[in-house]
């Protein structure tokens, strides 16, 4: 297993910075899950790390000792991308061992090495298919097994599941990471999708115009975000309340809650749906104006006069169309970010 260290990565195109001194530590055998917007720089530090591009400036430490100035065989950190990007004229056998027969192992070695791989993924016979014979989850399986061949020290995950639907995509997911337990391999992965990174990450580090804003399990990534821009990352459908903090109470249109240690001033209160809880209420003055089922949870869009907010009720609690509801919102401290600094994320 590899400790990994990215020590002030810095990367520009055009004179645009893309990645600014980046500081990072992956221990050994974790998985590491990099999120944030598009354009962030996340896989361009993938990239860097598998030695596909070099960095401006910086040093990437395996173990303490740098490999910056590898080459990419040398490093073993293969890059799994979401396109597979396997050879259309190759069987699945071929394109499993083709780094081993790059690397001039013998012909029995390779027919050993990619039967195990094989069933390591799940596709034990399909050694003569074609890539065209294969399904988007298989064709995953073939990329993630011609990576896991060379017996590569670090794992590089770039939106991987990204191509699949629902279903499929959650059996893949299932499937790779239980690989990753199982191997200890050092992993990278990077994801758009936050439930996947909170399911199945050791550490989350999320980045932002090229800088790290926060490192740390996925819970605590959840619950206390660093920044409006990290909170903003977990759902669509969250409510923004400006307010102010007076004597460690936050003040708004809500009413008054616990600011906790904040400072007096300008606040942004970020309100997630399973935060306001809804009561069917003759007398509300608020009215369930949209409805939506997802399963185990349903979400509701309320009015009041002006105001709007969004709700999310668990499946034993039903409201219709046009209901007066009571709302108690739980608005926690951790939530609340300067308006100074929500003005500029925004």
């Amino acid at each position: 297993m590899i400790k990994i260290a990215l020590d002030r990565i810095s990367k520009q195109y055009d004179r645009k910075t893309v990645l600014s001194r980046i500081s990072l530590t992956v221990e050994a055998g974790e998985l590491l899950s990099l999120l944030g917007p598009s354009g962030t720089g996340k896989t361009t530090l993938l990239k860097i790390l598998a030695g596909l591009e070099d960095a401006d400036a910086g040093d990437i430490l395996f173990d303490g000792q740098s490999v910056r100035r590898l080459p990419p065989e040398k490093r073993k950190a293969v890059l799994v991308f979401q396109d597979y990007l396997l050879f259309p004229h190759l069987t699945v056998g071929e394109n499993v061992g083709f780094g081993l027969k790059m690397a001039k192992q013998s012909a029995s070695a390779v027919r050993t090495r990619v039967s195990e791989m094989l069933q390591l993924v799940q596709l034990s016979g399909s050694e003569n298919k074609y890539p065209r014979e294969l399904s988007g989850g298989q064709k995953q399986r073939v990329a993630l097994a011609r990576a896991l061949a060379i017996e590569p020290r670090v794992l590089l995950l770039d939106e991987p599941f990204s191509n699949l639907d629902v279903l499929l995509r959650h059996s893949m997911q299932e499937l790779v990471f239980a690989i990753q337990r199982k191997l200890k391999i050092t992993t990278i992965l990077v994801t758009h999708d936050w439930a996947e990174a909170l399911m199945f990450s050791d550490r989350m580090a999320v980045l932002d115009n090229g800088v790290v804003q926060q490192v740390d399990i996925p819970e605590r990534v959840y619950r206390n975000p660093a920044s409006l821009k990290v909170a903003q990352l977990f759902g669509t459908s969250v409510n923004y309340i400006d307010g102010a903090v007076r004597n460690q109470t936050f003040l708004s249109w809500m009413g008054e809650y616990r600011a906790g240690d904040r400072a007096d001033g300008p606040y942004q209160a970020v309100v997630r749906p399973e935060q306001v809880e809804l009561r069917a209420d003759a007398a509300g003055e608020w009215r369930v104006q949209k409805k939506i089922f997802a399963g185990q949870t349903t979400y509701y869009h309320i009015g009041k006069e002006e105001r709007q907010l969004w709700a999310a009720s668990p499946p034993n609690t039903r409201h219709e169309l046009a209901d007066q509801v009571s709302i108690t919102v739980n608005l926690r401290p951790e939530l609340l970010f300067p308006k100074a600094t929500a003005g500029e994320d925004q």
